[in-house]
């Protein structure tokens, strides 16, 4: 689920005259190139974690942060495939990141190497909740906007009124 409302992101501004470029699981690169879009293996084969973790439990935070263990250990192990994403950032110039939670990091770090600005995408209350009370909200200035594509219908939450962090 975290790449479908990335593709649909990605195809409107592709039709507003944007570059795109998509870093993804390395499963999911075959997902964006069918929709017509630039996709770069980042990150590990997000199914074979699944598979490796034994699915996922209703504790979304913990499979979110085993997942993400596994996944570093997994992409040390396939350097030769997948591409840094720290350096194609910089290569490709891109004016704005957009990530989603389990990529934050890359964001946040790029925009303090570069000035860059990035905008989080929260897919889950838990996911927003979980990312509200990191020390790096309060430094950021200027304020920056944040996404926040949750169906009401899909959770029992309505989006949180705009606010500074």
């Amino acid at each position: 689920g975290d790449l479908q409302p990335m593709i649909a992101l990605a195809q409107q501004l592709v039709l507003f005259r944007h570059h795109v470029r998509i870093f993804c699981a390395a499963n999911l690169v075959g997902m964006c190139q069918d929709e017509g879009l630039h996709a770069v293996p980042s990150f590990a084969d997000s199914k074979a974690i699944i598979h490796e973790y034994g699915g996922f439990n209703n504790d979304s935070y913990a499979c979110m942060t085993a997942g993400k263990n596994m996944a570093r250990a997994r992409i040390a192990e396939q350097k030769d495939f997948c591409v840094d994403v720290m350096a194609s950032l910089k290569e490709f110039h891109p004016h704005v990141v957009i990530c989603v939670s389990m990529s934050h990091q890359v964001g946040y770090m790029h925009e303090a190497k570069t000035g860059t600005p990035f905008i989080p995408v929260y897919l889950s209350a838990c996911a927003l909740e979980a990312y509200m009370g990191y020390a790096m909200y309060p430094e950021r200035h200027p304020d920056t906007p944040a996404i926040f594509p949750v169906s009401p219908l899909l959770e029992n939450v309505s989006s949180p009124p705009p606010q500074n962090f």
